[in-house]
């Protein structure tokens, strides 16, 4: 049934021209904890979350340019020499 739901939303946001991840993130808001509560295993979906989030950090830290972050030059003297 959740499946169901993701795909209808994705059609219709793909036909409003939005994103589809737009469309899973705002089904998800509504069937999870904080919306229909449809679904139960809230520690599964704690412990998915979090590994996303340590995902999602580690991707936008390789892909950020050496230098890009504001650390001082002292704290990391491998970094400061270019």
């Amino acid at each position: 049934m959740l499946q169901l739901i993701a795909a209808l939303a994705g059609a219709l946001f793909v036909r409003l021209r939005q994103p589809v991840l737009i469309a899973y993130i705002v089904v998800g808001i509504s069937v999870g904890p904080a919306g229909l509560d449809l679904v139960q295993a809230h520690d599964q979906i704690d412990l998915l979350s979090q590994i996303g989030v340590t995902v999602l950090l580690f991707v936008v830290g390789l892909k950020a340019p050496r230098g890009a972050w504001p650390w001082p030059s002292w704290c990391c003297p491998k970094c400061s020499r270019r």
